[in-house]
């Protein structure tokens, strides 16, 4: 069934009986590099809910340095490992600012979200239904 309503979008993204989708990299700019942040996958997503029950599931149970080991592979998840070495590295590890690991990580997850939230606005300015 095809409406004869107009449904028009900033940027012509969404018309009546037309849908394009376009999604520009999200960019978080952190220790001298600019980083892309990941497309929100299944696979992905799946990574970052488990690397976040992780840390929470260390937190206050297990050692500063446990949960900040945890955050660590959480922060590789979105910039890589080798990244998350050079800002992070092993060998000084026991002097890492928790404070600071801890923002980074929720630093990501913020340009994560605010990306979502950012694309998914252009489609529900209109009458459409809302999620």
């Amino acid at each position: 069934m095809r409406s004869n309503t107009k449904n028009s979008i900033e940027n012509g993204v969404v018309k009546a009986g037309e849908f394009s989708y376009s999604k520009k990299p999200r960019i978080l700019k952190a220790y001298g590099k600019e980083y892309e942040i990941p497309v929100k996958t299944i696979e992905f997503s799946d990574k970052i809910v488990a690397a976040a029950k992780a840390i929470a599931n260390t937190a206050g149970a297990s050692s500063a340095r446990d949960t900040a080991e945890k955050i660590k592979s959480g922060i590789a998840l979105f910039i890589g490992e080798e990244e998350a070495e050079r800002i992070f590295p092993a060998e000084n590890f026991d002097r890492t600012d928790i404070d600071e690991i801890t923002s980074f990580w929720l630093a990501l997850n913020a340009e994560l979200v605010q990306g979502q939230e950012d694309l998914i606005s252009r489609y529900t300015k209109s009458k459409a239904m809302k999620i």
